[in-house]
């Protein structure tokens, strides 16, 4: 192709299976797949390696540091921290459903807003640890969390 132009009225996809309605990943689309065959074809082919590259490299840098970390931070008031083990499960689900960590973040940890807000107002503790079991189990994690809060007013070492 030589000239491609995209036009769209719809809100980014950010969560697969919204309302019920099975979305598409993004190696699916027609306008990605002729985005990709528009950079070969130029010889930009080093330009999608280099985008890979720079988001790999933003995984490297310390929670705090990384784009959407200060964002989240900034919105809640409390900062997670991945742990590697985390960090590669993240990774390795991103690239099997062809979605961004960041849309897997998402969706995984929708509810942690919530249940995390009720952990800190109960602990007074704003930093929580992201480990390979909550990668695995969002949910079951979060919630002894939310009720080992209410056995104790101290912060824990597990959250």
């Amino acid at each position: 192709p030589k000239r491609i132009v995209v036009v769209s009225s719809a809100p980014q996809i950010r969560y697969p299976d919204c309302y019920g309605i099975d979305m598409a990943k993004m190696g699916d689309f027609i306008a990605f797949q002729a985005a990709i065959a528009l950079h070969k074809e130029r010889g930009n082919e080093g330009l999608i390696d280099e985008v890979y590259q720079a988001c790999l490299a933003e995984l490297k840098k310390p929670y705090a540091e990384q784009r959407n970390a200060a964002d989240f931070s900034a919105r809640h008031g409390f900062n997670l921290k991945f742990r590697k083990p985390a960090k590669v499960a993240l990774a390795k689900i991103a690239t099997k459903e062809n979605r961004s960590i960041l849309a897997i973040c998402e969706r995984k940890f929708n509810d942690f807003e919530h249940g995390l807000g009720i952990v800190s107002k109960r602990t007074g503790k704003f930093e929580f640890v992201i480990d390979k079991k909550v990668v695995d189990d969002p949910d079951k994690e979060l919630s002894e969390w939310v009720v080992k809060s209410f056995g104790s007013s101290e912060s824990s070492d597990d959250s």
